[in-house]
């Protein structure tokens, strides 16, 4: 049985970039996000659930299936960026002024789902993005289950596998595994003991989404945790919190692309954007985002050569 409801956010919403966040990657099997519609699989408080999210016109058609159905329908307007309203946010500088006005529709998702958020970022600790995508895929293949809706029948064997749409694991479940079996999906022992620790902690870590703790705050609780930090929390929060603020400092590309779009600087700092993205204090989230929305990138750097060098095969051509 599915339920549908009709969201009617009072500004744009662009469901592809906005659920982009949410995802990892193109091959996500929890994430199917299309120019106008997504589905999504979700680990509700409530049981798995699958939200499909279709716009149509100036409205958004949500419908849910499974046990968490109706709570993924109470928070189909968060999960889709309607009542992300960025308050307040009125760029003066030119580039972020044109960058908004471009992608307006563009908003911060709220998933709620802090436990769930955490698990999948700290996964990406250390390794690349096409790495980090991997490990999270394994592990929804191994120990989630398929979505409660039309989605999560994709049928059987490896390429039905492949079809279907998944729910993240129970952390409950993921708790309970030694560190050992996370390395059948190539995830070593100190990420694994992380996310162990992190699944144990669901019942807290959820609760800071609770709409009278700041997001300022729920990062720093975040990192209360050993092997959470400012890259880590920063990342969660953006999604599962809402956060418009959340910087992800640390992140190995991001210092790079605000500092050549704020400032021309060809290579940047953590702490040169954070100094360049002081004005911005409220929506610093927002401002990187719309500067990786853009595309647009700092020249590429061609390794250095010292020019008294000499090989060791001109030196014997030479000799």
């Amino acid at each position: 049985m599915s339920e549908t409801r009709r969201l009617r956010p009072d500004h744009p919403v662009d469901l592809r970039r906005t659920l982009r966040l949410i995802g990892h990657g193109g091959l996500d099997p929890t994430t199917r996000v299309r120019d106008g519609q997504a589905q999504l699989g979700l680990r509700t408080p409530d049981g798995p659930a699958q939200l499909a999210l279709r716009t149509a016109g100036s409205e958004i058609e949500a419908t849910a299936w499974g046990p968490g159905g109706a709570w993924a329908l109470d928070h189909a307007p968060d999960i889709a960026g309607c009542n992300d309203r960025a308050d307040g946010f009125a760029p003066t500088d030119q580039l972020v002024r044109d960058l908004w006005k471009r992608f307006n529709g563009a908003r911060i998702p709220r998933t709620t789902l802090v436990t769930q958020a955490l698990m999948s970022v700290v996964l990406g600790q250390r390794v690349t993005t096409d790495g980090a995508a991997r490990f999270y895929r394994t592990m929804v293949h191994r120990w989630g289950e398929r979505a409660p809706g039309p989605m999560g029948a994709g049928g059987d064997g490896a390429a039905g596998q492949q079809r279907s749409l998944w729910v993240p694991p129970d952390p409950a479940f993921v708790a309970r595994q030694a560190y050992f079996t996370f390395q059948a999906f190539g995830v070593e022992r100190r990420r694994a003991e992380l996310v162990r620790r992190i699944a144990g902690s669901a019942h807290r870590l959820d609760a800071l989404a609770a709409p009278d703790i700041h997001p300022a705050e729920a990062r720093r609780r975040m990192q209360v945790l050993p092997g959470v930090g400012d890259w880590s929390a920063a990342s969660a929060a953006l999604f599962a919190l809402g956060d418009p603020d959340a910087v992800p400092v640390g992140d190995l590309h991001l210092k790079h692309l605000v500092c050549w779009a704020l400032a021309g600087d060809t290579w940047g700092t953590d702490e040169r954007m954070l100094e360049l993205l002081e004005p911005y204090a409220g929506q610093r989230g927002r401002v990187c985002l719309l500067i990786i929305f853009s595309g647009r990138r700092p020249p590429a750097r061609r390794p250095t050569r010292d020019p008294t060098y000499v090989s060791p095969s001109s030196r014997r051509r030479s000799g």
